[in-house]
């Protein structure tokens, strides 16, 4: 379980980001994040939910 792990699947998830001018940045907040554990499988698994904000 690796938190950089998951929030860079989290980021390569979201839509493409189009600048709308050259010298644009790329915001993205983390709005959740969390973790499953347990199962028969016996199951850990770290979740991050990110969104993209104009900055």
């Amino acid at each position: 379980m690796s938190f950089d792990e998951a929030f860079a699947d989290a980021v390569a998830n979201l839509p493409p980001f189009e600048p709308p001018f050259p010298d644009a940045m790329d915001r993205v907040d983390v709005v959740d994040t969390g973790a499953l554990f347990g199962g028969i499988a016996g199951l850990h698994h770290l979740f991050v939910r990110v969104r993209r904000v104009p900055a």
